[in-house]
């Protein structure tokens, strides 16, 4: 399921958002191209423009600048790769 964008905005709690089916796992660089729209509508980050390469950077900056509270949102945490110890 795809979100409009226009919808999106009215969602400031990740967890309320319509796209919130089921949490996204797994790493940005497998993904395809529908697949990171989906990811990048849920965090209100969308680009219809965006090539594949331009969709998972921004994803990925947008992941790392807002990891405190994505990682341990069950929404986006599955997205974190786990530190081995």
């Amino acid at each position: 399921m795809l979100c409009s964008s226009s919808n999106t905005n009215a969602y400031s709690d990740l967890s309320l958002h319509p796209c919130s089916g089921s949490p996204f796992t797994g790493s940005l660089s497998n993904k395809r191209k529908h697949e990171l729209v989906e990811i990048a509508e849920a965090l209100d980050i969308s680009d219809p423009e965006a090539k594949m390469t331009e969709l998972k950077d921004k994803i990925q900056a947008y992941l790392n600048t807002n990891e405190t509270s994505l990682s341990t949102n069950p929404q986006f945490k599955g997205l974190y790769h786990k530190k081995r110890k």
